[in-house]
């Protein structure tokens, strides 16, 4: 017969604090009642591609633009160094023929189409529905943010429209900086003003001072 059984003794194991993350920040948002914000929510990081190389572009009259890239397409364009270069450890390489062709063209005045060229950007679906309609302005023509808004059928997310276009991960390739201000004023831009300037002339846009001539803005009212 068997004896008494010892009694369990509670463990003692300290509970891991949960680490504070945008989706769970987004989670405790919705549990409050409040609207997640739709530039940040949910991630889109399943089945992309690991970086697999950097590179240098030298762009005519303009300076270096870094670029990062996977084997499915570019990842990153920045207008200075890697911040995170050391801590991922990619090799550094020439930039492949199909990005540094098409890129040359576009700094020498043609209309390259970048947007075209393969891309694996991260972001959420807001964020890559913005994206994708950056990528619908034509060359020579800008849009406000609130336009862009209406564009993608969401009239009411323009500061979402602003904080989705400032998080573009491929500036020139997806032409953020064609998106100005509803005043005409360029607005802001990642690269600096004199950047956007500099993108916006290239492509044929009369500017006056920080402002947008209004006979350009095509497609301006919606």
């Amino acid at each position: 017969m068997l004896g008494p059984q010892p009694s369990a003794v509670p463990s003692t194991t300290p509970s891991v604090p949960t680490m504070k993350t945008r989706d769970n920040e987004q989670t405790e948002r919705s549990d409050k009642g409040m609207s997640p914000d739709p530039s940040t929510h949910a991630l889109k990081r399943e089945g992309r591609a690991p970086v697999v190389a950097v590179g240098r572009f030298s762009a005519k009259d303009f300076g270096s633009l870094w670029l990062a890239w996977s084997e499915a397409g570019l990842v990153e364009v920045s207008f200075a160094p890697f911040d995170w270069l050391d801590t991922v450890g990619v090799p550094s390489l020439a930039i492949p023929k199909v990005y540094a062709e098409p890129l040359k063209a576009y700094f020498n005045g043609e209309d390259a189409q970048l947007h075209t060229l393969p891309r694996d950007a991260r972001g959420t679906p807001f964020q890559h529905q913005v994206w994708d309609e950056l990528c619908r302005i034509p060359r020579g023509s800008v849009r406000s943010y609130s336009g862009v808004a209406l564009d993608i059928g969401n009239p009411r997310a323009t500061r979402a429209v602003g904080l989705a276009n400032g998080r573009n991960p491929l500036p020139v390739v997806v032409p953020c900086h064609r998106v100005v201000a509803a005043s005409h004023q360029l607005g802001g831009y990642t690269g600096g003003l004199d950047r956007k300037r500099a993108l916006l002339e290239l492509e044929g846009v009369h500017i006056e001072g920080d402002v947008v001539r209004p006979g350009q803005l095509t497609l301006f009212e919606g």
